[in-house]
């Protein structure tokens, strides 16, 4: 048996809450909320983790939660950890090793929260799962469904379906757009090393072209305000955005807000050449497929649906406002 950082709490009457990818920003977020008394919540949040010494577990412990030694594949880390759980927060990530590796862990996860008396869960998934066949990139390029960025689309697919059909209680889905935290270090690494080291943003979208973006703090909000109105988010799949902007309006602003903080070169947005786009295709580059994937999500998506449910959600300019030291220590140059 998996023993965890803090005492057993198995008999307590407030909700019990399992997030997978606890120390993750979603899932840092979310346990921040669920732990502050100045909500009114405090509830008892669970996890496992794989170190319990590094940074994000160690703020996790300091939060109280409740954390469990061991990985999504140790069946006894998890069975302790969901014992009396009343919530589950899922949030999996794909394996560019094995495509079915999710699924397998998606099944394991829900199964035993299902045993466990697991009343609500919410998945956390990306804007188009849902439409995945429709995407233009899939139509005009089909092999692009069998590469590991295609793969680990589909993988999500398939955990949105295992969660309609777990038998769990209530069940929400949360589809997010393109995390505003991918600005900043560490995550700006997605993007490849011109971003922070040049300030040079390419990606395979033209100018003009827009991009749905959001705070994960906003997806934690929405998974709170799901969690105490289970009735109302019950069978609900909400698309989460906090703005649709311009991809040179999102380095615009990012230059703009922090013009007095940076020395040497303006932040610049470039759009990759059709030839660059068609040569990765031919590599199968997953980041570029990633970014030719989400290029048309601004049209199908709407931020003023996101606001129909009345939960707050911030701008990127509030975001840039609040993470000012890690925009500093993104772009700065010394």
């Amino acid at each position: 048996m998996s023993s965890s950082t803090t005492t057993q709490d198995s008999k307590s009457a407030v909700p019990v809450v399992f997030i997978t990818s606890a120390t993750g920003t979603q899932g840092l977020n979310l346990a921040t909320l669920l732990r502050s008394p100045s909500n009114g919540l405090n509830w008892t949040v669970r996890a496992t983790t794989r170190d319990l010494s590094s940074p994000a577990a160690q703020q996790l412990i300091s939060l109280g939660v409740n954390l469990f030694p061991g990985s999504w594949d140790d069946t006894a880390a998890l069975t302790d950890a969901l014992t009396s759980c009343t919530h589950l927060f899922l949030n999996t990530v794909p394996s560019f090793t094995d495509p079915y590796l999710e699924r397998r862990q998606t099944a394991q996860i829900l199964s035993l929260a299902k045993t466990a008396g697991v009343k609500h869960v919410i998945f956390s998934s990306a804007l188009g799962i849902n439409r995945l066949d429709e995407l233009p990139l899939f139509v005009t390029f089909p092999e692009a469904k069998d590469t590991v960025m295609g793969q680990s689309l589909y993988s999500k697919a398939a955990t949105e379906q295992a969660v309609r059909t777990s038998g769990i209680e209530h069940w929400t889905i949360l589809r997010g757009g393109s995390f505003m935290e991918n600005f900043v270090v560490p995550k700006i690494a997605y993007y490849g090393p011109d971003f922070k080291d040049k300030r040079v943003w390419r990606m395979a979208m033209p100018r003009g072209n827009t991009l749905p973006i959001v705070d994960t703090l906003d997806i934690a909000k929405f998974a709170v305000e799901a969690f105490q109105e289970p009735e109302r988010f019950h069978e609900k799949e909400i698309e989460v955005v906090g703005e649709i902007l311009k991809v040179e309006d999102i380095a615009a602003k990012l230059d703009e807000k922090w013009r007095d903080d940076v020395r040497g070169k303006n932040i610049e947005y470039q759009g990759l050449t059709e030839e660059e786009i068609e040569q990765a295709k031919k590599d199968r580059n997953p980041f570029v497929l990633g970014q030719l994937a989400i290029k048309e999500m601004g049209k199908w998506v709407s931020a003023e649906e996101t606001k129909k449910w009345g939960v707050k959600v911030g701008t990127l300019g509030e975001f840039l406002e609040r993470e000012r030291e890690a925009v500093k220590k993104t772009f700065c140059l010394e």
